[in-house]
C-alpha cells in the first residue's frame, strides 16, 4: 500500500512537470510589448485600419471635384450613301457619299459655384475618416482590455503555481517526517492520512492551475499570432512599477478628450449639420467655365456631301439647375 502510495505521487509530479513544459519557446513579454504586438497582428484591429484607408481614399476623390473636367471621344465609322427625297418621302435619289467618317471631340469644364455642395463633400468624407479613426481607437482599446485580462490573469495563475508548489514541498516534508515518528510510535496513521489528503488537494489545484496557465497562454498566442506552442512568461517588474494615481476632475478631462464614444457622439453631430448643408446646396444651381473643341469630317448636312473635315471650337459658361429638386 505504501509503495502504491509513492507511485502514484510521482507519476502525479511527472504530469504536472510534463504538462507545465509541454509549452516550449518562453519569452518574456511586458504589456506594452503585447500591445505593439497587437497593432501589427490583431485581424479586427486590421481590419478597422482598412476602413480608415478607405475613409481616406474616399476624401481623395471627394477633393477631385475641384479639379476641372476633361472629356475626350474619338470615333471612326463607315457612312453610306445619301437618300435625298421630298416631305412626302417622293422623288428620291440616291448622292455618292465618302465612306469614311471620323470625329474627335474634347471639352473642359471647371466649376466654379455650386452652392457649397463640393466644399460639404470634402468635409463629410473627412469628418467619415474621423468617426472611422476613432472606430479603430475604440476597438484597439477593446482589444487592449481583452489580452490584459488574459496576461493579469497569466500573471496570478503563475505566481498561485508557485505558492502550491511551496504549499506541497512543505506538506511533502511533514509527511516525511510524521512517518518517520510514526515508526516511532509518537504520531497516529490517521495524522499522516490527513496530510495526504492535504497534499493531495494542493496536487489538484496545481492541476487546475496548470490549465489555466495553459489556456490563458493560448489565447495570448492566438490573438497575437505568435508561433504555436510558445509560452509567454509575464514581466515579473509589473507590480513594481509606479501607477499614477489621477483625480476625478483628471479623469474627466481625459475622457473628454480620448473617449471614442464621446468624440464619435460629436462628430455624428457635425455629420448631420454637413448633410443639411449638402441638402440646402441642392436648391442652388451650378455654375461652370466650359471649353471645347469638336472635328468632324466629312460634312454631311451638305448635299453633295463635302469629303472634307470641319473643326469647331467654343467657351462658354454653363448652368445647371436640377428642377425636380424644387419639387421636393
Amino acid at each position: 500500500m505504501e509503495v502504491k502510495k509513492w507511485i502514484f505521487i510521482i507519476f502525479t509530479g511527472i504530469f504536472c512537470t510534463f504538462q507545465l513544459n509541454a509549452v516550449q519557446n518562453p519569452r518574456v513579454m511586458t504589456l506594452e510589448e503585447i500591445f505593439v504586438r497587437a497593432d501589427s497582428s490583431s485581424k479586427t484591429i486590421r481590419l478597422f485600419e482598412s476602413a480608415v484607408e478607405v475613409a481616406d481614399k474616399d476624401i481623395a476623390v471627394a477633393r477631385n471635384s475641384y479639379l476641372p473636367e476633361i472629356n475626350f471621344s474619338a470615333s471612326v465609322s463607315y457612312n453610306g450613301n445619301a437618300w435625298v427625297a421630298d416631305r412626302n418621302f417622293s422623288d428620291g435619289q440616291f448622292y455618292e457619299s465618302p465612306h469614311f467618317g471620323n470625329s474627335f471631340a474634347v471639352e473642359a469644364s471647371q466649376v466654379i459655384f455650386s452652392g457649397g455642395a463640393i466644399y460639404n463633400r470634402v468635409k463629410y468624407s473627412e469628418l467619415k475618416k474621423h468617426i472611422a479613426e476613432w472606430d479603430l481607437e475604440a476597438r484597439r482599446q477593446q482589444v487592449y482590455f481583452i489580452l490584459a485580462g488574459y496576461y493579469l490573469d497569466l500573471y496570478k495563475y503563475r505566481n498561485l503555481l508557485t505558492v502550491y508548489e511551496r504549499n506541497m514541498e512543505r506538506t511533502m516534508q511533514v509527511i516525511k517526517d510524521m512517518e518517520a515518528r510514526e515508526a516511532n510510535g509518537i504520531v497516529l496513521d490517521n495524522d499522516i492520512t490527513r496530510y495526504e489528503v492535504q497534499y493531495r488537494n494542493l496536487e489538484y489545484g496545481r492541476t487546475e492551475l496548470l490549465s489555466s496557465i495553459s489556456i490563458c497562454n493560448d489565447r495570448l498566442v492566438t490573438m497575437l499570432e505568435l508561433e504555436p506552442g510558445m509560452e509567454i512568461m509575464p514581466d515579473t517588474s509589473l507590480l513594481s512599477a509606479r501607477m499614477l494615481i489621477p483625480d476625478e476632475a483628471m479623469f474627466q478631462d481625459r475622457a473628454d478628450d480620448c473617449s471614442p464614444a464621446l468624440n464619435k457622439s460629436r462628430l455624428n453631430l457635425d455629420v448631420l449639420a454637413i448633410e443639411e448643408k449638402i441638402a440646402k446646396a441642392g436648391y442652388m444651381p451650378s455654375v461652370c467655365i466650359v471649353a471645347g473643341d469638336n472635328l468632324n469630317g466629312p460634312i454631311t448636312y451638305e448635299i453633295p456631301v463635302i469629303d472634307n473635315n470641319i473643326n469647331i471650337w467654343y467657351v462658354g459658361v454653363g448652368l445647371k439647375f436640377d428642377i425636380l429638386t424644387l419639387t421636393v
